[in-house]
């Protein structure tokens, strides 16, 4: 499965153009950086980091093989049942930008888990925001979590 999740990864890391604002491959983090992700990763016992968004805060968020760390909590890729756009902030933003416009000034996606818990998580807008979501939905579709 390393080998279907890291093709995923350079097909749509060529699409994307990693690294992105706040989006890199583990290949391009800093040295620093590699540090921070593998000592949360070695502390929850997971896999080894494939893709790491908002690099730079002291927890990103993390995609493993089997995982996906948000603040420092592993949650397994099995678990997740949803990814949405946050509506308040969809709401928000049609107010306030043109219908063309609005869609790339998202930030915020709601991941739902399969006991109810609700997770939300803040990415940069444009290609870091819709990245993730692709990104995740392929990488579902693949393990056949998702349809």
């Amino acid at each position: 499965m390393r080998t279907n999740l890291t093709n995923i990864l350079k097909e749509k890391s060529k699409e994307y153009n990693f690294p992105l604002l706040n989006a890199k491959l583990y290949s391009q983090l800093t040295e620093n950086e590699k540090l921070n992700v593998n000592f949360i990763t070695q502390k929850l016992e997971t896999d080894k980091a494939e893709l790491i968004y908002n690099s730079e805060k002291i927890s990103p968020i993390i995609i493993t093989q089997n995982h996906i760390i948000i603040s420092e909590r592993k949650i397994d890729l099995a678990q997740i049942e949803y990814l949405k756009t946050n509506s308040s902030e969809q709401k928000l933003v049609r107010e306030n930008f043109d219908k063309m416009l609005a869609k790339f000034e998202l930030t915020k996606w709601n991941i739902g888990l399969q006991n109810g818990e609700n997770i939300e998580i803040e990415l940069k807008k444009g290609k870091t925001y819709y990245s993730f979501y692709h990104i995740m939905q392929k990488l579902l579709r693949t393990k056949q979590y998702w349809n």
